[in-house]
């Protein structure tokens, strides 16, 4: 007979639950836009390219035949290069999109990495606790989880939906080159904003309504930054976040100088180290202050019923 959960882990089984239906929802989502081209499709693409070659032969041997062609020029000049069909790629001939793990499982990992942080924020905001390692521990495992989830849908996308066997200019990438440090950067994301929410929590003292109007109301601060004062988006949490998240950290453009050299755009920019001991110091100093402030109100409730035990 199964019994109920606890009451103190029903938040955690309800973020777990809308992580598994985000993921069905997504891989749905996947499966009915990405498809391998079929046989009948890839031959009508050939098809289509050899006519295409075809044209392009006819009309370089049409001007090599034109009598008003200047006699200085050499025979294989003048008329455009030659074509092959083996060159052309079948892509603008083809309906069905594939999957093709080199090309998306990077999208895959991004998307994982914004669904692990934002669920390690919301299960911060839920645990009132000092107990930072178990935190930590959870977070970063969970951050793993979402990796490895999002690089297994992503293979087997491209098992059941990836291009032909015979898909020309494969993807050569080193995705793992790029998969590898983006898992990195999203178990570093998670961590530090589910300890961001414990502080949050902390300060707003359980009522999820007082921690969300502060998170509401420093976004606000922060696309407001970002609209007047970009300069100062490097050094805020937010624009850690956008940084952990990008490949290549965060970059904002500067429209009020103009272009440099070699069309050289100035801007703010944020790199990932950067943007980790920002986050991190912020995450640090909301819990100390979380933390003083606990230790203040635990003091002031003892002197207050002294007084009242006086009176």
């Amino acid at each position: 007979m199964l019994r109920p959960a606890p009451p103190r882990r029903r938040p955690f089984l309800l973020l777990g639950g809308l992580a598994l239906a985000c993921w069905l929802a997504l891989l749905a989502l996947a499966l009915s836009t990405y498809r391998t081209p079929g046989a009948a499709e890839l031959a009508a693409a050939h098809h289509r390219v050899a006519e295409y070659v075809a044209g392009i032969d006819a009309q370089r041997a049409a001007c090599f035949a034109d009598p008003d062609r200047p006699p200085d020029l050499a025979p294989g000049e003048g008329c455009g290069l030659p074509v092959r069909a083996e060159d052309v790629a079948l892509d603008p001939y083809i309906v069905a999109e594939p999957y093709e793990f080199g090309r998306d499982a990077p999208d895959a990992v991004f998307w994982a990495a914004v669904v692990t942080g934002a669920l390690g924020l919301l299960a911060g905001l839920r645990r009132s606790t000092t107990r930072f390692a178990a935190v930590v521990a959870g977070a970063a495992g969970f951050a793993v989880v979402g990796q490895v989830v999002a690089v297994g849908s992503a293979a087997f996308l491209h098992a059941v939906a990836g291009p032909a066997d015979e898909w020309p200019e494969p993807w050569d990438l080193p995705v793992w080159d790029r998969l590898l440090p983006a898992a990195g950067r999203a178990v570093v994301l998670t961590v530090l904003l589910a300890l961001l929410g414990v502080g949050v929590g902390r300060l707003a003292r359980g009522r999820l309504l007082v921690a969300g109007g502060a998170l509401a109301g420093w976004l606000g601060v922060e696309t407001a930054l970002w609209l007047l004062a970009p300069v100062a988006t490097p050094w805020t949490p937010g624009g850690g976040v956008l940084s952990l998240l990008e490949e290549f950290g965060l970059f904002i453009p500067d429209h009020s100088r103009p272009e440099g050299p070699a069309d050289t755009v100035h801007g703010f920019e944020s790199g990932h180290l950067q943007a980790t001991l920002v986050l991190a110091g912020w995450t640090a100093g909301l819990l100390l202050t979380a933390v003083v402030a606990a230790r203040s109100g635990a003091r002031r409730v003892p002197d207050e019923r002294a007084d009242s035990g006086s009176a």
